[in-house]
């Protein structure tokens, strides 16, 4: 076999490589987007405060991976919401809120509150 053959046959196997990644990966993102679902607490459609003072009405429920990496094993799968902000007419606006969950905020009920840097890092877990 040539060495230009050899070349050929290791980018195609790259290529299956990568492909079967990419499958891969999109079976995870699958599985997380059940868990986080199957752990919320809240329905879409909920109105929640998602800041104090602030509302918006849940219309998807998403998942959040602790450290953004999805292959470390040890990484936590956190469920987070979001959907519709609702201005103070009382109608939906345009705009989104923010995804919010338990990662990076103290949940009681359907509201929210930011845990801040020192929260999150677990240095100081004041609850709210």
């Amino acid at each position: 076999m040539s060495v230009d053959e050899r070349i050929l046959n290791k980018r195609l196997e790259l290529r299956q490589l990568k492909a079967n990644e990419e499958r891969l990966r999109e079976e995870l993102h699958v599985m997380f987007q059940e868990k986080a679902a199957s752990l919320c607490p809240i329905a879409v459609g909920t109105k929640v405060e998602y800041e104090p003072g602030k509302y918006g009405q849940v219309d998807r429920i998403e998942y959040y991976v602790e450290y953004w990496n999805e292959l470390d094993p040890s990484a936590e799968v956190y469920w987070t919401v979001t959907g519709r902000k609702i201005n103070k007419t009382g109608e939906f606006g345009v705009k989104e809120f923010s995804p919010v969950g338990p990662a990076h905020h103290h949940v009681n009920g359907t509201s929210f509150k930011h845990k801040g840097l020192e929260g999150m890092l677990g240095i100081k877990d004041d609850d709210a």
